[in-house]
């Protein structure tokens, strides 16, 4: 099993909508690592291993403006206006959430390495360990670790 736990820009063992049971993402990650341990077990897969494949903490400074749309969206998006067809393999804009201070992502990293090998988590993988650092706005260009310089 896999699971993306992002948090950001919430501390991983904070809690920020736990009553919703709708809303895993919004839990503390144990009570979301918790939950698909219990549905794993309820479905007969209990004994396999359980890996965080994706996570990070963004420290993009963008929060305003509509939203971001990923570099290849954004070029498909301006060729099917030049060329008056639709746009495909889009997906819409979402409004940025807040970055967390270089100092936040340092410090929330280790813990929710820990907090996921406490879970039951088998490996964890952080989602890119260089930033592209290319749009303040798209928070995808900056979970790296290490700056491109």
């Amino acid at each position: 099993m896999s699971l993306h736990p992002y948090r950001h820009p919430h501390a991983p063992e904070e809690t920020h909508n736990e009553s919703d049971p709708r809303a895993p993402d919004k839990w503390p990650v144990l009570k979301t690592m918790e939950a698909v341990h219990e549905l794993m077990a309820n479905d007969g897969d209990g004994d396999k291993q359980f890996w965080i494949t994706e996570f990070g903490f963004p420290t993009n400074s963008g929060t305003q403006g509509p939203g971001t749309m990923g570099d290849e969206c954004l070029e498909s998006a301006k060729k099917a206006l030049q060329d008056n067809t639709p746009i495909k393999d889009s997906k819409p804009a979402q409004k940025t959430p807040p970055g967390v201070t270089e100092t936040e992502q340092g410090d929330f990293l280790p813990r929710m390495i820990l907090l996921s090998f406490q879970g039951g988590a088998d490996h964890f993988f952080w989602f890119t360990a260089m930033s592209q650092e290319k749009n303040p706005y798209d928070k995808e260009h900056w979970f790296g670790i290490l700056h491109p310089d």
